[in-house]
């Protein structure tokens, strides 16, 4: 489940549940209200109150501080994931994390205020309002990597957050008993950059060593390091990697692994290994990835063989043809050699 921050709405996060939907996964982006800490952690603890089974639960930016809260106490989320949100602590409110590192953001600089029906009384004794990123400064301080006329369209349709949920304090956070991890995204305009760099710190204190940086070298060993690690403790483990290329390299990396590890009476004939298109091979008892979607490839009358899928072989023909088990459902069917 994904839950958005403010000047945003769900659709944000359209790619991302456009794949997980192709990976078989149920998603669910539900509008955050954006009226204030309490009622909005109060709305989505009610939402997810409804839904069974396990649940992996992503916050944005404010998002952050809205799952921190709703999480609290619910048995069915697995996991909290973080992307340059406010995993806040308890007494702590999103203006406080923004101080972090003692920096600053022009955000505030380019926000309209706009007052609202029934808003409470601010501290400062001031009416509450919703604020808007002025449409001018919106791309520079929202969606810089956007494209101009998607840019446009966002601004002219971003949803407010009122002044309050900058200022409400929040409760007991959820990451204290979840496993949580967390994104940093250092070139963000919204959140101070400073801010981005203390997370670092700060939040790998809170949740354990979940934030890494380093060159992509480095990282890479790291990813195998632990995927090896998972899949010594029978874990079923898959690894992630940025570009089709390095995708190639790790998958190559794992199969060489695995034929060295392999009892010998496992390891397949070598007139049973097929070469994909993407220059790897495979064999029974391996996972393959489909990398477009082929209508002709029927696994049932009203579904086809879909970008994204996950499959198992389960056997190699002479001819390289692979017949395979989807990872989700079960169907199978068979796959011409490349």
């Amino acid at each position: 489940m994904f839950v958005h921050g403010a000047f945003a709405d769900a659709s944000g996060f359209g790619e991302s549940i456009r794949t997980l939907q192709k990976m078989g996964y149920t998603s669910y982006a539900p509008a955050n209200p954006l009226r204030g800490l309490t009622g909005d952690a109060a709305y989505l603890r009610t939402f997810l109150g409804t839904l069974s089974g396990p649940i992996v639960l992503v916050g944005h930016s404010y998002g952050g501080a809205v799952i921190t809260n709703a999480a609290t106490g619910n048995p069915n989320i697995k996991a909290l994931v973080y992307i340059a949100a406010h995993a806040l602590d308890e007494g702590e409110a999103v203006a406080d994390a923004n101080g972090l590192g003692g920096g600053t953001s022009d955000l505030l600089a380019n926000v309209d205020f706009r007052p609202y029906p029934g808003a409470p009384t601010l501290p400062n004794g001031q009416p509450d309002q919703d604020a808007y990123i002025k449409q001018a400064s919106f791309q520079k301080i929202f969606a810089a990597d956007v494209p101009n006329a998607e840019a446009a369209v966002m601004a002219a349709t971003q949803r407010p957050a009122t002044l309050v949920s900058l200022l409400t304090p929040s409760g007991v956070p959820a990451w204290k008993t979840i496993p949580s991890w967390y994104l940093v995204s250092k070139n963000d305009k919204a959140i101070p950059p400073e801010m981005d760099a203390a997370l670092v710190e700060v939040e790998a204190e809170r949740f354990g060593p979940a934030v890494a940086e380093g060159d992509l070298t480095a990282l890479t060993e790291d990813l195998f390091t632990a995927w090896q690690t998972d899949r010594s403790q029978g874990l079923d483990a898959i690894m992630l990697a940025p570009t089709r290329e390095l995708v190639s390299q790790l998958s190559q990396r794992a199969r060489a692994h695995r034929l060295a590890t392999e009892p010998e009476q496992n390891l397949p004939e070598a007139s049973s290994v097929s070469m994909l298109a993407d220059g790897n091979s495979a064999t029974v008892g391996e996972l393959v990835i489909t990398r477009t979607n082929a209508r002709t490839l029927r696994i049932s009358a009203n579904d086809w063989v879909k970008n994204g899928d996950r499959w198992i072989v389960c056997k190699v023909s002479r001819s390289g043809d692979l017949t395979v088990r989807h990872s989700r459902n079960g169907r199978t069917v068979r796959l011409p050699a490349a």
